[in-house]
């Protein structure tokens, strides 16, 4: 029985998965895809449950391709970290250098695993309270639209509050479309503010930019 076989006898690709904190959701074969910035899952394990396949972007990965994904390695190093995880014994003992180096390696993969969750978690509350926002400036137009009377005999007294409103709609709109990732059309916010996701969200955090 050949290494890779040997891997293979004793992990899964699904504990693989596990090891680096994937899960399905919304069943048990549906998985966000980790390859791109996937909102819904869009991606799943095939039926004999060897390979990992996104639906959206067109991903496959394998077993040992997850592993040097996430940790940027070769398929040596990355069958070595297999090993040393699930304790499978296909190399001679670890020396004390090599366990404390992946020691390392794994607090380092902790640290941008929690770097990009707090991110995954402001962006999210960026879009909460935008969305909020949205809801207000939506209520403010409904309760203060120029009416047939008002137009008529010229009593329209919210005048200032709607271009208000419907000034800062437009704004909003702006920045969920730009968190979003999707298409709008050319304003003059493009020409004062970044257009691309993460720089926005940089100032946001920064309150270099407010809501």
């Amino acid at each position: 029985m050949d290494l890779i076989e040997s891997v293979f006898q004793k992990v899964s690709l699904k504990d693989v998965l596990e090891m680096y904190g994937i899960y399905p959701k919304r069943g048990r074969n549906n998985y966000i895809c980790f390859m791109h910035n996937d909102k819904h899952p869009s991606a799943g394990l095939t039926k004999d449950g060897k390979k990992f396949h996104c639906f959206s972007c067109g991903a496959t990965l394998g077993l040992f391709d997850v592993v040097q994904h996430f940790e940027q390695c070769d398929f040596k190093t990355a069958t070595k970290i297999l090993d040393n995880k699930f304790h499978l014994e296909l190399f001679k003992p670890l020396s004390e250098q090599e366990k404390a180096e992946l020691d390392i390696a794994q607090q380092r993969r902790e640290r941008l695993k929690l770097r990009k969750q707090q991110q995954q978690d402001f962006e999210q509350s960026v879009l909460n309270d935008i969305v909020l926002q949205m809801r207000i400036c939506k209520d403010a137009l409904r309760a203060t639209h120029l009416t047939r009377g008002e137009y008529r005999d010229g009593t329209w007294e919210n005048g200032e509050l709607f271009f208000f409103a419907l000034e800062r709609m437009s704004w909003l709109n702006w920045l969920y479309s730009c968190i979003c990732e999707q298409d709008h059309p050319d304003c003059d916010f493009d020409y004062f503010y970044p257009t691309e996701k993460n720089e926005l969200l940089k100032k946001l955090y920064k309150g270099e930019i407010t809501i």
